[in-house]
């Protein structure tokens, strides 16, 4: 007992202690709302270019041979958890020893990071070379691509490797909080991916065309990511050398568990396709794929705000300061549902009719219906993402790991039990279900254990209450379907942007609390005024 009350006091003079360091000047809200605006720059960029090249590399692959794409890549990024959760925890230690100002220790567990995740790009590597060999016995591939999948298979592997040593790099520049420089990066990398893209598949090259241009620039992303980290931390100096013991079980500590739950996320977003490939024909994976392409879209729109929460959730763990804690929770999941409830309204009540303007009449009922599906856990993701970086931003993130792997098994076994009787939209319907289940009921009360925040209190804040303020706009789309077409691309976002400042009422009005609405119209008072000077 006294021993505890020792290390307690202790641990009260070192956080009063850090609070004074230079270090320890957290961002204010305008570097965190930075990078947030880049991170959503190049999460447009990234839409617009999906949106653009889709029906080009469909178009130039064919349905069956954008299928084959589809289940290559799914493949290799059923390897995602060989990172073993290490950069989470690059972006836990680099935050909390930059806070501390003991950049020796950030040294030391970066290069030791380092050494795993090169160690997992040669795991990866040997299990591609494994699956390349089972290719043509496990899927329904045409044969004459039979041979070309397996070359894009490989290459496919060695840029995942690539991307999981750069993970240390970009766990770091994280950890700094420093969104806005991985933003800035990714929308750049965008625009030469779709000026690459379109080059390699109009000169014929297929599918290898397509994995020659993403292992380029993966390479040109280690390079960048490399240039800045060391710009950004020049204390840093990782040093390539036998790791000990004591970082390896630190950091392990951290990410064994990340492992486990991110290996479940991965797990149910790549091998949905994986079985749809097995059972069906391969145009079924296409005509998946086209459907879940624009929730994909809707999480990377929710994922720079989510990435806010991992450092700052460390930053004020760190400091004791559990009031601010829960009430960055809080806030940060409101401004996530009301960010994505207009995109997922779109895609429920729309959606058809967007992808037939998108991809043609042909992908309009299939993919539709895998679309409008997949769109309702896409609101409750995003809180459940907010909630999971708070949680590995803070240390407490071990009570996930049962839940996520629990969800992963029913999710699969639901997926391979219903995709022959009821099709890919039953497939949409077992990735959305359990997840429901988990982020309604288990969500709650880890929340109430881990940060004291009462389960009634979060549903109310995070999802009731944007609900509320969307109703309105709801109403309007369903008037606007059932009432107006749309014949292409520009009368389509036409009548979305005259329903859009309907939402942004509601999100003004019902979404935002009073002193929130104060707080910006100061600001925007304050930044109309420097530009008027």
């Amino acid at each position: 007992m006294g021993r505890a009350v020792i290390c307690d006091i202790f641990r009260r003079r070192s956080i009063r202690r850090h609070r004074h360091l230079p270090e320890t000047a957290p961002l204010n809200r305008i570097s965190h709302v930075r990078n947030v605006l880049v991170s959503w720059g190049a999460f447009v960029i990234s839409a617009l270019a999906g949106l653009f090249l889709s029906p080009f590399v469909v178009k130039s692959l064919g349905t069956s041979g954008f299928g084959v794409w589809v289940i290559v890549t799914s493949l290799t990024g059923s390897l995602n958890f060989l990172d073993l959760g290490v950069r989470s925890a690059v972006i836990r230690f680099v935050a909390r020893e930059h806070a501390r100002g003991d950049h020796t220790a950030a040294s030391r567990f970066v290069a030791t990071a380092r050494l795993l995740l090169l160690g997992a790009g040669a795991l990866v590597l040997l299990a591609s070379a494994g699956f390349a060999v089972g290719l043509e016995h496990w899927f329904t591939i045409p044969a004459p691509l039979v041979n070309e999948a397996r070359l894009v298979l490989i290459l496919s592997a060695l840029t995942l490797a690539l991307v999981l040593s750069n993970g240390v790099l970009a766990g770091t520049i994280s950890g700094l909080q420093r969104l806005d420089v991985i933003g800035l990066t990714d929308a750049a990398l965008e625009l030469a991916r779709i000026g690459l893209i379109l080059a390699a598949l109009s000169a014929g090259g297929g599918l290898l065309g397509l994995v020659t241009v993403g292992l380029v620039l993966a390479l040109a992303r280690t390079v960048v990511f490399r240039h800045y980290a060391r710009r950004l931390y020049p204390e840093l100096q990782p040093q390539l050398r036998r790791p000990t013991r004591e970082d390896v079980v630190a950091i392990l500590s951290v990410s064994a568990y990340s492992t486990l739950i991110y290996s479940a996320v991965g797990a149910v977003n790549q091998l949905s396709a994986i079985i749809i490939g097995a059972a069906l024909p391969t145009a079924m994976v296409a005509y998946y794929s086209i459907g879940a392409t624009l929730p994909i879209y809707a999480a990377a729109l929710n994922r720079p705000i989510a990435q806010t929460v991992h450092p700052r959730a460390s930053r004020l763990d760190a400091l004791g300061d559990a009031d601010g804690l829960r009430t960055m929770i809080l806030d940060t999941a409101r401004y996530s549902a009301l960010v994505l409830l207009p995109l997922v309204l779109t895609f429920v009540l729309r959606g058809r009719t967007f992808i037939g303007v998108w991809m043609g009449d042909e992908f309009r009922e299939p993919s539709g219906n895998v679309l409008a599906v997949l769109s309702l856990g896409i609101v409750l993701n995003g809180t459940r993402h907010v909630m999971q970086a708070a949680f590995f931003g803070s240390g407490r993130h071990k009570s996930l790991a049962p839940w996520y792997l629990g969800e992963a098994a029913i999710t699969i076994a639901l997926t391979a039990a219903v995709v022959v009787p009821f099709g890919i939209e039953g497939a949409a319907w077992a990735a959305v279900v359990p997840g429901a289940v988990v982020t309604l009921g288990v969500f709650p009360v880890l929340a109430q254990r881990g940060f004291g925040i009462g389960p009634a209190r979060l549903v109310g804040h995070t999802l009731l209450r944007p609900l509320a303020a969307m109703l309105p706009f709801a109403f309007v789309l369903y008037v606007m379907d059932a009432r107006v077409t749309a014949s292409g691309y520009v009368s389509f976002f036409a009548q979305v942007a005259a329903a859009l400042p309907v939402a942004i009422l509601g999100a003004w009005t019902i979404g935002l609390r009073a002193d929130e609405r104060i707080a910006a119209t100061a600001a925007i008072r304050r930044r109309l005024a420097r530009g008027g000077t």
